[in-house]
C-alpha cells in the first residue's frame, strides 16, 4: 500500500554519496495525509510512521511540514483515545506530530502553495518550505484517487495542477532535486503523460495508472484496516526505510523492493498492485540519506518477513462493508448485531442507489457518445492529456450529483 534527531553534524563518509558530496542544501520534508472519518485510518496512520521515522533518521523539525485532518485520535470509534497504531497491537506513532495544516486546512491549494514555498501563505502565519536551488525535498502523500485526480477531504487536486506546479518549481529554482512518492488508487495517473524527465523531479506511485490500491491487515479491537503489509503491519517503502542504511540504500533500490513486495500472496492468492515511478530517474541513484536523513534507524525485528496471520486483501472504496460484515461476525450481542445489520443494509442500499442514478444519467446522454449504456458504464478509457473537459465533468458531477468526497463509492463508479 503504503516514507526529529538532530540533524548529523558529522561529515558523512565519501562513499556514501554521489561523487563522495554530501548535499550542500537543506532536505525539506513535506507529509500529507487527506483521509477524513475513522475508514481512512490508514492513510494517516502511513504518515505518522513515516514522520516518527524520519525524526530518527535526523530530519529536523523546522524542515518538516506535516498536513492531516487529525480526526483520528478523538474519534469515538477510537477505543484507545489519543493514540494511533499502524500494526496491531502496536505503539503510538501519533504522539508529537506537528499540526501544522489539520481540518479544512488540508486542500490542493493549501497543499501546492506548502511545497513551493508560497509568501502569501507564510505572511498568514503558515509554514511553508523555504528551499532554494540547493536543497532537496521529499513529499510523502496518503490518500484515495481515481485517474488523474486525488481526493481532498472537501476538494480535489488534478495531475496537471500538480505537475504545472513542480514544472513552475523547477523553474523557479526552488529545489536541486525533488521526490514524490504517492500511495493512492490510480496513483499513476498523476504522473504518466504529465511529468516531464527533465525537470529535476522524481516520482515513485503505489500502483500504476489503471488499478485500486488495497489494504489488507484488520485490526478487529478497532475495527479498521491498517495498510499495504509485509513486514509486522508495515508498508515496503517503511520496512525497507528501516532496515537498511539510509547512506548506502538507493532509491532505485528501494523502489524495486516495493515494485516486489507490493504483489503480495496469502494463502493461494496472489493481489497485485504495481508500483511504478517516473519523471527524471537519474535521481533515483541517490542515496536515501539525501532525502530522508542520514541516522540509521535500528529496527524492530530484522528478520521476520512473515505474512501476518489476520491480513486479507480488501479494496480502499469496500472497507467500509467489510468493517460492518467483521462487526456482525465479532459480536454475540444480538442487540448489537442487529445495528451492524441495520448499517450494512443502509450502505449496500446507498450503493444500489447510486447504481440506478448513475445508469439512468448514462442512459440519458449515451446518445452523444453512440455508445451503450452497458459499456459506458462498465469499460474504461484512457484520459485526454487535455485534462480541461474532465476537470469539469467531474466538479459538475460533485456539485450536482453527489459529494464525492463522502462517498467514496460514487467517486470510483464515475471512472469505471
Amino acid at each position: 500500500m503504503k516514507l526529529a534527531l538532530i540533524f548529523s553534524l558529522m561529515i558523512l563518509d565519501a562513499n556514501a554519496m554521489p561523487n563522495g558530496q554530501a548535499p550542500e542544501g537543506q532536505t525539506w520534508v513535506v507529509l500529507c495525509s487527506v483521509g477524513k472519518g475513522w475508514d481512512d485510518y490508514s492513510f494517516s496512520a502511513s504518515v505518522y510512521h513515516t514522520y516518527q521515522t524520519i525524526k530518527k533518521q535526523g530530519v529536523l523539525d523546522k524542515n518538516i511540514i506535516v498536513m492531516h485532518y487529525d480526526d483520528l485520535a478523538d474519534d469515538w470509534h477510537n477505543r484507545t483515545p489519543g493514540v494511533i497504531v499502524n500494526e496491531v497491537n502496536g505503539t503510538d506513532i501519533y504522539k508529537g506530530v506537528p499540526k501544522d495544516y489539520v481540518g479544512a486546512d488540508v486542500t490542493p491549494q493549501n497543499f501546492l502553495e506548502v511545497i513551493s514555498g508560497d509568501s502569501a501563505l507564510e505572511a498568514k502565519g503558515k509554514r511553508v518550505v523555504k528551499s532554494g536551488p540547493k536543497d532537496n525535498i521529499f513529499v510523502y502523500f496518503a490518500g484515495d484517487g481515481q485517474p488523474g485526480v486525488l481526493s481532498f477531504p472537501n476538494d480535489y487536486l488534478y495531475a496537471d495542477d500538480l505537475n504545472n506546479m513542480l514544472n513552475k518549481m523547477n523553474q523557479e529554482t526552488k529545489f536541486a532535486k525533488l521526490v514524490f512518492y504517492l500511495e493512492a488508487s490510480f496513483s499513476g495517473s498523476m504522473f504518466e503523460t504529465h511529468l516531464p524527465t527533465d525537470i529535476n523531479v522524481y516520482a515513485v506511485t503505489s500502483s500504476n495508472n489503471d488499478e485500486f490500491s488495497n489494504t489488507c491487515n484488520v485490526d478487529i479491537y478497532r475495527g479498521v484496516y491498517l495498510g499495504w503489509l509485509v513486514h509486522q503491519e508495515q508498508e515496503p517503502r517503511l520496512f525497507d526505510m528501516e532496515h537498511n542504511d539510509p547512506q548506502v540504500e538507493i532509491l532505485d533500490k528501494q523502489y524495486n523492493y516495493i515494485a516486489e513486495h507490493n504483489n503480495l500472496t496469502i494463502e493461494t492468492v496472489t493481489v497485485f498492485q504495481h508500483a511504478q515511478h517516473y519523471g527524471d530517474l537519474k535521481i533515483a541513484q541517490q542515496h536515501i540519506s539525501d532525502f530522508l536523513g542520514a541516522k540509521k534507524v535500528p529496527p524492530t525485528d530484522a528478520n521476520s518477513m512473515a505474512v501476518p496471520t489476520n491480513a486479507e486483501f480488501v479494496n480502499f472504496r469496500d472497507i467500509p462493508i467489510k468493517l460492518v460484515e467483521k462487526n456482525i461476525q465479532s459480536t454475540n450481542d444480538i442487540y448489537e448485531k442487529k445495528i451492524y445489520v441495520d448499517e450494512l443494509s443502509r450502505l449496500l442500499k446507498g450503493r444500489q442507489y447510486v447504481d440506478q442514478h448513475l445508469r439512468a444519467f448514462v442512459d440519458s446522454v449515451h446518445h452523444m457518445t453512440r455508445l451503450d449504456t452497458n459499456a459506458l458504464l462498465n469499460s474504461k478509457l484512457e484520459l485526454s492529456e487535455d485534462m480541461t473537459c474532465y476537470k469539469k465533468f467531474v466538479d459538475t458531477f460533485h456539485d450536482k450529483c453527489f459529494n464525492m468526497n463522502k462517498n467514496t463509492y460514487a467517486f470510483s463508479k464515475i471512472h469505471n
